[in-house]
């Protein structure tokens, strides 16, 4: 039975790491081992997913409600933006179909892989910094099918999904503040259906045995670090500092490889 600290701080570490450019499976592979939980179990999954959950949906709820109000009128700017959101995430779940047991078992490949694939997600953020800004304001469904075959590759632990999807999105010319909002738009529907999937597998009993007072501390806390990372990524990527996040990603892999392996 995990304590009130672990679970607090898994719950930090997934909502900090879920929408910062550096990998949330990674982290939470790592935070473990070095906590030494073996296994933080479905319930606690599930929470941690619907805590980010909330947090995007709660940091974009004005641009969230003209879209559904867009979609309902069917005016055509909102149909797109939908439709591209929706078409982001099939590469992704495509992938998931094929060769989910394959990437579940990524999960359990040690620390030396996750390790090599923080390094990996270090060069893609590094790569930024070479790349002009970009003129694109919005995300096309060409783009959008892109961008989602980097979500698909980052669906291996150590590979950041954020990180991952705005290094696209940079390198197909869309300016930054928009690479970055469509990236974390992206995360509603994969969030959501990662939430379905640990329901439709377990149900929600396990959520009895983490009880009450933890798993509102789970939710609310994954939730308010969220909120709080992607205002944080979403105020310095004006900067065009989100190359930065690569050099961590490399101090990251190495401590996966030669401190926790």
């Amino acid at each position: 039975m995990l304590g009130t600290l672990k679970i607090a701080a898994l719950a930090i570490f997934q909502g900090i790491a879920e929408f910062l450019p550096i990998s949330s499976s990674g982290h939470l592979a790592i935070a473990e081992r070095l906590m030494g939980v073996d296994n933080p179990g479905k319930s606690l999954e599930l929470l941690l997913h619907l805590g980010t959950l909330l947090a995007v949906v709660v940091f974009y709820r004005r641009r969230l409600a003209r879209l559904a109000l867009g979609v309902v009128r069917r005016e055509g700017a909102s149909l797109r933006e939908a439709a591209a959101i929706v078409a982001s995430c099939i590469p992704a779940g495509v992938c998931y179909c094929l060769f989910g047991d394959f990437i579940e078992s990524s999960l359990d490949g040690g620390m030396r892989f996750i390790g090599a694939m923080l390094l990996v997600t270090g060069c893609i953020l590094l790569s930024t910094r070479f790349m002009p800004q970009g003129r694109v304001g919005r995300v096309g469904l060409g783009r959008a099918a892109a961008i989602g075959l980097a979500q698909a590759v980052a669906l291996l632990p150590g590979i950041s999904r954020s990180g991952a999807t705005m290094s696209a999105g940079r390198l197909l010319g869309v300016d930054s503040r928009e690479a970055a909002d469509f990236s974390f738009l992206m995360t509603i529907p994969i969030l959501l259906g990662a939430a379905v999937l640990e329901v439709a597998s377990d149900g929600l009993a396990p959520l009895a045995a983490l009880g009450v007072g933890h798993s509102a501390l789970a939710f609310v806390l994954s939730a308010a670090t969220g909120y709080i990372a992607i205002r944080y990524l979403i105020g310095i990527l004006g900067g065009g500092k989100l190359w930065l996040f690569g050099l961590y990603c490399f101090a990251a892999g190495l401590v996966a490889i030669f401190f926790c392996a």
